[in-house]
C-alpha cells in the first residue's frame, strides 16, 4: 500500500536542497503537500515514479532557487513508453511557478495538465517543458 506524504517531517527540513524521491521502493501518495514552498533552499525535485493526485499547489512558486523540477514518469526523454495511469497531478500549472527566477527543467510528461501554457514559460532555460 503507498504512504501517504510525510507532511509533519517537512518543517524540519528548510534547509533541504534535493528532494528525490525518484523510483524509491517507498512509494508516496496523495496530494502534494503545500507546505513544500518552505522549502527555500531546494533546487532539485525529482519525484518522478511516484502516485500523487490533485493539484499543483501555487507554493512552488516560492521555491526562488528551484532548477529543477521532475514529477514526470522519469527523467526528460523517457517518451510515451514510460507514461503510467497512476501520475494523475491534474489542473493547470500555477502562474507563479513561472516566475521562478532558477527554473531549467521541467518535466510533467504524462500527468493529466490542462489548461495552456503562460507565455511566462519562455523564462525558462533550454530546459524541458512538457505536458
Amino acid at each position: 500500500m503507498p504512504r501517504q506524504t510525510p507532511k509533519r517531517c517537512l518543517p524540519a527540513r528548510k534547509q533541504l536542497e534535493t528532494l528525490d524521491v525518484a523510483r524509491s521502493a517507498i512509494k508516496l501518495s496523495g496530494f502534494i503537500p503545500t507546505e513544500l514552498g518552505k522549502l527555500n533552499r531546494l533546487t532539485t525535485w525529482f519525484m518522478f515514479d511516484q502516485r500523487f493526485s490533485g493539484t499543483l499547489p501555487p507554493e512552488i512558486g516560492e521555491l526562488n532557487h528551484l532548477v529543477d523540477f521532475n514529477l514526470g514518469p522519469g527523467p526528460p526523454g523517457n517518451g510515451p513508453a514510460a507514461c503510467s495511469p497512476r501520475l494523475a497531478i491534474s489542473g493547470t500549472i500555477p502562474e507563479e511557478l513561472w516566475g521562478l527566477p532558477s527554473l531549467f527543467g521541467f518535466n510533467i510528461e504524462c500527468n493529466r495538465i490542462s489548461g495552456t501554457i503562460p507565455k511566462a514559460v519562455g523564462k525558462l532555460g533550454s530546459g524541458v517543458c512538457r505536458r
